[in-house]
């Protein structure tokens, strides 16, 4: 109870922001650096501090990895969305009337192609595969709908042909980086977490927009401070103006900040004055309550409220690409194939800076007999000048051949990034995993192939898309119960195996 009472005089911003600073320490000590070393290897971006040796003067980076990541984040969309219709509706054992299921099921496709849901879900895919986890925000969004329409004029004479705007709710999803997302440390999974919080740069008119509307308090904004390490691209140069830090938690906090917080809102109200002796004693409630907090640039206040959700879910879902034991980050393609991808890099780098040595002409001189001020350089048509006989003075100089070994080297090295990561290009499935092979070899190692991708698959289904779907459909029963009659229902996704297995199954039917 004594605990409890320390929350009295503690603000609720000063509680969540010290809670995601702590998170923020544990994410940067222990992923930021691992995390950005594997964008630069997928995007190809050369950095001084992923040299191999000091005295590496290429910048090549091998682009194995890069496909690995993409062949591999392309079977899982493949199996995913290959078909049309990627994921399906099925009633509960009470009710088997199939017609109210399949209106939902139409409804939510057309409201998954009006928000782009399908984009998102193939951006969360791709963070994944790079990070190791992905992550997406569900956020409601009211948006004008405009439709083609006619209307009868002139007593029906005539029609005027024209549009139709109508208000509704919507809900999108939104990809989140995982330098924007801090989580209890302790945690694996949203759900079991104290809270988690989304940490990332907004434009400026949005919040404005946000207080116009009455989503925000009326607070006044000011422009964010620069912070590279939340930035969506650290490669790229910061633009400062006209954008605003927003943190939004969604999770547990002390009843007591939480009451404080409301009443603290409330103090302009004279019925909140009148009542505020009465509640006195309320502030001593103990416990946790589910909120969602809205801070903009670390201190200021914009929204808090008890979870307005009817399920009391919290508006984020994430996957591993890879499980680890009792983790809440997963391992992705990035992280599988690293080791090999480093190997390979320095075996192309190496093989690069010794064809510059064996293949770039130089010259060995005394200097001594050469005329003073002469500027040294070999090219077609040079005359050089020198006190005495050239034969004396001037000798090529080469350093012998480039070994050929590196170039056989660094094909085994590619495949080795296949082995880790198992991503195998379609076009050339027999070469690649067994060299030359029998057919039963070739078959048996494509077996284990597709088990890999499926386990992927299943993963992302079972802790991705259908949450995903059903939180959305539990919003819209909540805020757009006209289209959507609140009715218990199970989803079921539809996925595959994907192009790998088909053109497989098409060669063995074959």
């Amino acid at each position: 109870m004594d605990d409890n009472k320390d929350y009295i005089d503690e603000k609720v911003e000063d509680w969540v922001i010290s809670k995601v600073d702590q998170w923020r320490d544990h994410y940067s000590a222990n992923y930021e650096q691992k995390f950005d070393e594997y964008y630069r290897l997928w995007r190809g971006i050369w950095a001084a501090e992923d040299k191999t040796r000091d005295s590496e003067r290429s910048r090549l980076i091998s682009p194995a990895l890069q496909q690995a990541v993409e062949s591999s984040v392309a079977e899982v969309e493949e199996a995913t969305f290959g078909r049309g219709k990627w994921f399906d509706i099925r009633d509960d054992r009470n009710d088997q009337d199939p017609k109210d299921v399949a209106y939902l099921r139409e409804q939510l496709s057309e409201d998954f192609h009006f928000t782009k849901t399908r984009k998102a879900v193939a951006e969360c895919i791709l963070n994944s595969a790079v990070f190791g986890t992905g992550i997406g925000e569900l956020v409601l969004e009211e948006v004008k709908e405009m439709k083609p329409a006619t209307q009868p004029v002139m007593d029906g004479a005539m029609q005027a042909v024209g549009v139709t705007v109508e208000d509704r709710v919507v809900v999108k999803l939104r990809p989140v980086l995982p330098q924007n997302f801090l989580i209890d440390p302790v945690a694996t999974s949203i759900e079991e977490a104290l809270g988690v919080a989304i940490d990332e740069f907004v434009p400026r008119h949005q919040v404005e927009m946000g207080i116009q509307n009455g989503i925000y308090r009326d607070v006044d904004i000011e422009n964010a401070a620069t912070d590279t390490d939340i930035e969506a691209d650290k490669e790229l140069a910061t633009f400062d103006e006209d954008k605003v830090r927003l943190t939004k938690y969604y999770g547990l906090i002390p009843r007591n900040l939480y009451n404080n917080a409301i009443m603290a809102e409330d103090d302009d109200d004279e019925l909140s004055k009148s009542l505020k002796a009465e509640d006195e004693e309320e502030l001593d409630e103990e416990g946790y309550i589910e909120v969602i907090v809205v801070i903009a640039n670390g201190g200021q206040l914009l929204k808090i409220e008890e979870n307005p959700y009817m399920m009391q879910d919290r508006p984020v879902v994430a996957f591993p690409w890879d499980v680890v034991p009792s983790r809440f980050w997963g391992r992705g393609i990035c992280e599988k194939g690293y080791n090999s991808q480093k190997a390979l890099d320095a075996e192309l780098r190496a093989r690069i800076d010794a064809l510059a040595l064996t293949v770039h002409p130089m010259i060995a001189m005394d200097a001594s007999r050469m005329p003073r001020g002469a500027k040294m350089e070999v090219r077609p048509g040079k005359t050089i000048l020198t006190n005495g006989n050239p034969a004396e003075i001037l000798q090529p100089f080469k350093f012998g051949n480039l070994d050929q070994v590196t170039f056989a080297q660094a094909g085994e090295l590619q495949k080795m990034v296949q082995m880790a990561t198992g991503a195998i290009d379609a076009a050339g499935i027999p070469g690649t995993i067994n060299g030359d092979a029998a057919a039963g070899a070739v078959s048996m190692s494509m077996g284990a192939i597709i088990k890999r991708h499926k386990r992927t698959l299943i993963n992302f289904q079972e802790s991705f898309l259908i949450p995903m779907i059903e939180k959305t459909a539990w919003r819209y029963m909540q805020f757009d119960p006209d289209d959507y009659p609140v009715i218990d229902y199970e989803f079921i996704p539809s996925g595959s195996l994907g192009v790998i297995a088909r053109e497989y199954e098409v060669t063995q039917l074959v």
